[in-house]
């Protein structure tokens, strides 16, 4: 490992500007390795620094003293209560035209999508997203949360939630999605001038009673108990102001 001088160590390690660690140096409050430091000195993790008598933590610029995190090296601090395995899994390509500067999703930028990607409300779905550009793309969900699919943690139950995923070149990333609020949500890279030439498009959320009925085949219920969620007590709602008037009950019955 390359060694550093002592007073720019100590700068960068928080305790003061460079012209103030090469006074302290002068007035002799900084000692290394048991001996009264000097101007000049160079430094590395090995050597022992002390500062008016307290050992110090120093901060170096080589990488190898730093840690650089990436995502499978996440993990969320407790459970996510919805720990159902996706039914289904929709794949995503990221997409451009370099030469018309046109960002999209599957090739078709927003100003000419013509059907929006659809959840069904309480439905778990697995997103798969595919870069097939040369360019990094923060990629982020109104509405929703990404759970971050990574080996390991999936087992536990441990998937760090995430606004934004970013999704690297020739990468893929998955995420499971819990559809939970009924509505039209915007789905986009948050590079904004990749947004506004294109890659955008709308996540709507039908009910679920408008899901197929051979979707509900398998599609387990949330346990809603283990979201904080109030029982519903229908003794306390008041029927009259949901529109049930018109309803023809003799017909409901046949």
């Amino acid at each position: 490992m390359s060694d550093e001088k002592l007073q720019k160590v100590l700068a960068r390690s928080g305790f003061g500007s460079r012209r103030e660690m090469e006074r302290w140096i002068e007035e002799g409050r900084i000692v290394l390795n048991d001996q009264p430091a000097k101007l000049g000195d160079r430094v590395s993790a090995a050597d022992k620094i002390v500062l008016d008598g307290k050992p110090v933590t120093l901060t170096f610029a080589s990488m190898a003293e730093r840690r650089v995190l990436i995502y499978r090296d996440l993990k969320a601090f407790t459970p996510w209560p919805d720990r159902r395995e996706p039914r289904r899994e929709l794949e995503l390509h990221l997409t451009s035209n370099m030469e018309r500067y046109m960002w999209s999703f599957d090739g078709v930028k927003f100003s000419e999508v013509t059907k929006a990607i659809q959840f069904h409300e309480g439905e778990r779905v697995r997103l798969t997203l595919i870069n097939d550009t040369m360019m990094p793309h923060p990629i982020h969900l109104h509405g929703m949360f990404f759970d971050l699919v990574i080996p390991g943690a999936e087992t536990s139950g441990r998937l760090p939630r995430k606004h934004t995923v970013i999704v690297k070149p020739a990468d893929k990333v998955s995420v499971d999605i819990t559809a939970e609020h009924v509505g039209d949500w915007a789905f986009h890279c948050h590079l904004l001038y990749h947004m506004a030439a294109g890659m955008m498009q709308v996540v709507s959320v039908l009910p679920a009673e408008a899901m197929p009925m051979e979707d509900h085949q398998g599609q387990g219920m949330m346990d809603h108990s283990a979201m904080g969620h109030a029982p519903v007590d229908h003794s306390t709602m008041d029927h009259s102001k949901m529109g049930h008037e018109g309803m023809n009950h003799e017909e409901m019955k046949r």
